[in-house]
């Protein structure tokens, strides 16, 4: 599998999550429309969703244009046209349609919005083009005292870079996103532990991409060992994807 191909794995595996997630928020209209029903109770965006989830981009696409046609200030519609061109690779028309949305978002929506964009970029592994909308989400919430969200924005925009090959500026938003976590307010030690067992495999990561694979292995093995304290158990499948890549990274196809 080449980079471009992994990467936009993730970035398919991204937009399906975040289109399901949307859909238990409520339905995002441009500001100046009358408030309306949850998506969830919305038969257009439900059906679209689920067909969504199934794999049937196709027909998902359909019913979000049937939901668009039926309210056309209705964002959710708007980006579930662009996520699901993005899922069918019609990435050039994708972008047009999420351009759409960005400008329709009110100030809740807007970085849904632009996150979206940037994924649509992370597809073609354009990391440049990916960060200008990942930056502006994450100067919003920093802004907004969001830490969590600011930190989670950078790592996102950070492993973009590091599939494209760009390991400078990975190395430089992971560093970011893991000094933003310390900011979060009342974490506990568990949190802590999750936030540096991130920076530690992104470590892990960009030091296998350079060629190092002793430093991979050093920051692999101290990750491991804040998994073993047993606080963070959802952090195992991380793990043993870090495994396989430092080893597929370092030519040993074997153990990856």
């Amino acid at each position: 599998m080449t980079l471009p191909q992994r990467y936009s794995t993730v970035a398919a595996s991204v937009l399906v999550f975040t289109l399901v997630a949307s859909a238990a928020l409520a339905q995002t209209a441009a500001p100046q429309t009358t408030p309306q029903p949850a998506a969830v109770q919305n038969p257009l965006l439900k059906e679209a969703t689920e067909l969504a989830g199934a794999g049937k981009y196709g027909d998902a696409l359909a019913q979000f244009r049937k939901a668009l046609a039926a309210d056309p200030a209705l964002v959710s519609a708007q980006l579930g046209v662009g996520r699901m061109l993005d899922m069918m690779g019609q990435y050039a028309e994708a972008r047009q349609e999420l351009a759409k949305a960005i400008e329709m978002a009110g100030p809740q929506a807007k970085d849904e919005a632009r996150t979206t964009m940037a994924v649509s970029y992370a597809f073609e592994s354009r990391a440049a083009d990916a960060a200008k909308y990942y930056e502006p989400v994450f100067n919003d919430r920093v802004s907004a005292a969001n830490f969590n969200g600011a930190a989670a924005t950078a790592n996102a925009m950070a492993r973009v870079y590091l599939e494209s090959g760009d390991l400078a500026n990975a190395d430089k938003w992971y560093r970011t996103g893991y000094e933003t976590s310390k900011k979060i307010a009342d974490l506990k030690p568990p949190q802590v532990d999750l936030w540096q067992m991130r920076w530690l495999n992104a470590q892990a990561r960009i030091a296998a991409r350079r060629g190092n694979a002793a430093e991979a292995r050093t920051h692999a093995a101290a990750m491991k060992a804040l998994l073993d304290k047993g606080e963070n158990p959802n952090e195992q499948p991380q793990y043993h994807y870090l495994a396989g890549y430092v080893s597929l990274e370092g030519g040993d196809h074997d153990t990856a």
